[in-house]
């Protein structure tokens, strides 16, 4: 065979022409061939369709417009492709579990082979049309007031809502019926309508597409508003009337509200249950009074007015008197000034009590007077229609009083006199009774100033008080004045044996002082830096517990008669040394601190009996300084000195960080830091390769401290070039233990050490302290080599490896 179609005898040969070629050689390599075809017809047969749905019938599902439908796809085969899946050819855009509408929808399939034949599949799916009512929800039952007798237009009864399953809100078709004590019918909306007094019954209904409906009621209570009664009451009463009633009828349980003109006052509650009547105090002014009833039911009645006009509001009674003070039986006169009168006008005068005459009638002048003294009421009556009346007051006063006091003379050349009258506004001065005015004064204080002449030891005068607003006067009062002899004033004495001068004194020391006593004389004293203000007697004690200066006692001698003698003046220097130590002092260990005695003493002494001019103090203790000035007078001051310890930090033991390693040092707190950094705070932070770190702190006291951290290098190779390899563990205290110079460096260190066998003879972690003594569990080991792994255990070191020979 050399056609290569690899089909045989007996094989299924594909539609179409197939060639089928041999061919026969020889061993000299002769060849001879032969062909054939064999024609296949085309397919011709179409696909074969199964499992086609039946038609459906279905109803649709509630509260929605349409039904959810679920069908199995039909499946197909063909002679020549085998199996083969239908597709849709309908294009209703609906699939199984899709929801169908209401009606008949057809579902197509095709099924189509290689050779074009086709087969097709169809069924209908049926919805059944919409039966489902309308959902529709009413307000609440509604009551409300009325607007008037007839009624109320009530708003806002619109549905509250109504939906369909199947139809838009907007085409449903509303419509309402009204039944009860309003009868209406109409579409859409039901507010805005007038509905009568009484209830109402509105019922909703609603209709879909498919004349599908529902229906809802509520009621609408339209309430009558009361009805009120005209007001009565006096609609003229006289201008300021009061206790004018105004009335309308009550209902039980009802509420009224009144208002009155602006300038009325009510004297009754304005408004409350059951207040159907008011009390109105008038003043100048007419107006209406409104009043409106409101029910059990808080349905709110008509307004009622009613018009008040004021009757004799123009009548202004008044009247003048030519002065409002006048002396006990002198003239006034009164004259009516009354306005707004007509010729019928009558007056009526009542002068009150002690007046003459005491009543009268017409506008005056009146001519008055009173016999006794007070504030007298005068009331005028007038009759105009209407009676008003006007009340002023006048005050009658009694004669003039007036006290006089005299600064009598002693050893003077004037007397003084002083007077003082409630009732008047001057004082007259007379020497001959009153026949004559000598003096005259209106300016308070009333005082008159008069020379004395040689000899003319009491002189006598007489005063009075006038008042010029008035024109009353006082009696004339006489008055004596005579002049006293001035009094001496004797030398103060000490009463100190020890001590009996007067010009020195130390701070601190007390004084006893005298005066030689005199009949008839007091002696006064004053010391202003003591305090000492005008205290009498002839022996004083002071306590000069004052500052060191010069101060002045002074003392003077009074008689009977208040005549005092010249002052006499004695100066005292108080002695107060003072020395001053200073402040307590601080001291930080090892300082000291030198005190030097203060010039102008004569002598000193300190808390140790040293008279040095210096005291150097080292240690903590208390210092005091005893001194005397050349006035004998002593002094001291203490002052503490207290040695403080110098403050103490630890930065830590010597290490190395690798790479990025970094830690914090945080010191305690102190009141300054210096790092060598340049730092100035409390914590540090330390990298790698920092060398040496140092840092300074002060504390409270001003006392430092100080320490260092070397910070190695990361370096195995710097560090660890020479690691011991021999030691002598010999107990003679010389190469006894293993050393390892830069270990300390590296905390966490971890070290095993083996024998040639490979046994584990030593293993530390978390560092190594240089104390491997060449034991294992106890006992000497064997002078050999043994072999150790050092793992620094830190960033960027390789464990190192070696031997070390124990040599005994």
């Amino acid at each position: 065979r050399t056609d290569g179609s690899g089909l045989n005898s007996g094989d299924r040969f594909p539609a179409g022409v197939t060639t089928i070629s041999y061919s026969a050689t020889d061993a000299a390599g002769n060849a001879s061939t032969c062909s054939f075809t064999i024609t296949v017809a085309p397919d011709a047969q179409a696909p074969a369709i199964s499992g086609c749905p039946a038609n459906r019938s279905v109803a649709m599902d509630a509260g929605s417009c349409g039904a959810i439908v679920t069908f199995t796809a039909p499946t197909a085969t063909d002679n020549c492709d085998g199996a083969i899946i239908p597709v849709r050819t309908d294009g209703s855009g609906l699939n199984s579990g899709d929801r169908f509408p209401a009606g008949v929808t057809t579902i197509s399939y095709s099924a189509t082979d290689a050779a074009g034949n086709a087969s097709t599949c169809s069924f209908t799916i049926t919805v059944a049309p919409d039966n489902e009512n309308p959902e529709l929800t009413v307000p609440a039952d509604l009551t409300v007031c009325a607007d008037d007798a007839s009624g109320a237009v009530v708003g806002g009864i619109a549905p509250t809502s109504f939906t369909d399953n199947c139809s838009d809100p907007a085409t449903l078709e509303v419509s309402y019926t009204i039944t009860g004590a309003t009868m209406a019918t109409g579409s859409n909306d039901a507010s805005g309508m007038h509905f009568s007094p009484g209830v109402s019954r509105v019922t909703y209904r609603v209709k879909d597409e498919s004349d599908n409906e529902s229906t809802a009621a509520f009621t609408v209570t339209v309430l009558p508003i009361p009805v009120t009664s005209e007001i009565t009451g006096n609609t003229s009463p006289a201008c300021h009337a009061t206790g004018e009633i105004f009335t309308v009828n009550g209902a039980v349980g009802s509420k009224y509200y009144w208002r009155i003109p602006s300038s009325a006052a009510l004297t009754t509650d304005t408004s409350g249950v059951g207040v159907n009547s008011i009390s109105v105090d008038f003043n100048d002014g007419s107006g209406r009074i409104y009043v409106y009833e409101v029910n059990t039911e808080g349905c709110v009645g008509e307004t009622k007015a009613i018009t008040v006009n004021l009757q004799g509001c123009g009548l202004y009674p008044d009247f003048t008197v030519d002065r409002s003070t006048s002396c006990i039986n002198e003239t006034l006169s009164f004259q009516s000034t009354t306005t707004g009168t007509s010729t019928n006008a009558t007056y009526s005068w009542d002068f009150g009590m002690d007046a003459t005459p005491a009543t009268a009638i017409g506008e005056g002048p009146v001519s008055v007077s009173y016999s006794s003294p007070g504030d007298k009421q005068i009331i005028l009556t007038v009759t105009d229609g209407v009676t008003a009346t006007v009340q002023h007051t006048v005050r009658v006063v009694r004669p003039l009083s007036i006290t006089v006091t005299v600064q009598e003379g002693c050893g003077m050349s004037q007397f003084e006199m002083e007077a003082a009258t409630p009732d008047g506004d001057g004082v007259e001065f007379s020497r001959d009774g009153g026949s004559t005015i000598y003096y005259a004064d209106n300016t308070v204080p009333y005082r008159l100033v008069y020379p004395t002449v040689p000899g003319e030891d009491s002189i006598q005068f007489w005063v009075r008080a006038v008042n010029s607003v008035t024109g009353c006067v006082g009696n004339w009062m006489d008055i004596y004045a005579v002049n006293h002899p001035i009094p001496a004033v004797g030398e103060i004495q000490v009463q100190d044996p020890a001590q009996n001068y007067l010009e020195v004194i130390c701070k601190g020391d007390e004084r006893v002082y005298t005066m030689n006593p005199l009949n008839g004389i007091t002696h006064i004293w004053k010391v202003p830096a003591l305090g000492i203000e005008d205290q009498q007697g002839d022996v004083m004690t002071m306590d000069w517990n004052v500052q060191q200066g010069i101060y002045s006692i002074y003392v003077w001698a009074s008689d009977a008669f208040g005549c005092q003698s010249t002052v006499r003046e004695e100066a005292v220097f108080v002695s107060a040394p003072d020395i001053d130590l200073g402040a307590d002092v601080d001291l930080c260990e090892g300082e000291s601190h030198t005190f030097t005695v203060p010039a102008g003493f004569v002598s000193q002494v300190w808390q140790n009996g040293s008279v040095a001019i210096d005291y150097r103090a080292s240690t903590t203790e208390t210092i005091c300084l005893e001194m005397l000035d050349d006035k004998g007078c002593r002094t001291n001051d203490t002052v503490n000195v207290t040695v403080h310890r110098s403050p103490e930090v630890d930065l830590g033991r010597d290490t190395t960080l690798c790479a990025d390693e970094m830690y914090i040092i945080d010191l305690p707190e102190f009141r300054r830091y210096e790092w060598s950094t340049g730092n100035r705070g409390a914590s540090q932070q330390i990298y790698a390769n920092a060398g040496q770190i140092w840092v300074m702190v002060t504390n409270d006291y001003n006392c430092t401290g100080s320490d260092t951290l070397f910070v190695g290098e990361c370096d195995p190779n710097k560090l660890f070039k020479e690691i011991t390899n021999t030691f002598t563990p010999n107990g003679d205290d010389v190469h006894d233990k293993w050393e390892i110079k830069n270990i300390d460096l590296f905390p966490d260190t971890e070290i095993s050490i083996f024998n040639r066998t490979g046994t584990l003879i030593y293993h530390c972690t978390g560092g190594y302290a240089n104390d491997w003594d060449g034991t294992y569990r106890g006992k000497e080991l064997p002078m050999d080599t043994y072999y150790y792994i050092i793992d620094f255990k830190a960033e960027g070191m390789k464990p190192i490896k070696g031997t070390v020979t124990i040599v005994r």
